[in-house]
């Protein structure tokens, strides 16, 4: 009966586990407002802190299934201004980034956004990924600003609507095929201020 019981426990803990040790873009952060859980990204799935496995998964866009631009709001950004996206383990602020041993980059693209809400070409506008100075991955930095990653949108594009994709690339499993974990989910926008001079390689 002991062993049963050692044997429960040792499950407990390796699901308590598992399950802090993912993370989703819980909110943003524009002119200086905190906005509500989810408003402006696109409907998260239950399991909405789950990673994406697979480059052929069909949620390595936007981790979601849905797709369509009227299911979420337009969020107004200024060209050339810096918004923050803010990742959290869980839905409440208070929780962590990601689980510190998912080392890997933050990445950020833009794309135009289609009539029907998809991308039409993604070009990056942020990297961050291994200081070699520091010793420390994006994540490390991610968790030390309470989840908080600074965006910068470009100055020279069009205006008009777009979706930003943040992700993270958790890479600690990576060395065997699929591996690696992406942490991943899409912000609608309406980008105005812009020069319109930029033509981003796609």
């Amino acid at each position: 009966m002991a062993g049963f019981h050692i044997k429960q426990i040792v499950l407990l803990l390796l699901l308590v586990c598992c399950a802090h040790a993912h993370t989703h873009i819980r909110n943003l952060i524009i002119d200086g407002k905190t906005l509500e859980r989810g408003k402006c990204i696109r409907p998260y799935e239950s399991n909405f802190n789950f990673p994406v496995k697979g480059v052929d998964n069909e949620q390595i866009v936007c981790r979601t299934t849905s797709m369509s631009a009227s299911s979420t709001d337009m969020c107004d950004v200024k060209a050339g201004s810096t918004m923050t996206i803010e990742f959290h383990e869980e839905e409440d602020s208070g929780s962590r980034a990601i689980e510190g041993k998912h080392y890997g980059p933050c990445i950020a693209y833009l794309s135009k956004m289609t009539s029907d809400g998809q991308p039409s070409g993604w070009f990056k506008i942020f990297e961050q990924g291994y200081d070699s100075s520091s010793k420390k991955w994006c994540i490390d930095t991610l968790n030390a600003n309470d989840g908080k990653l600074d965006i910068e949108i470009p100055g020279d594009i069009e205006d008009g609507d777009y979706l930003l994709r943040g992700e993270i690339i958790a890479l600690h499993l990576a060395e065997k095929k699929g591996g690696a974990e992406f942490y991943n989910n899409c912000v609608q926008l309406t980008i105005s201020g812009g020069s319109g001079t930029a033509t981003p390689e796609l």
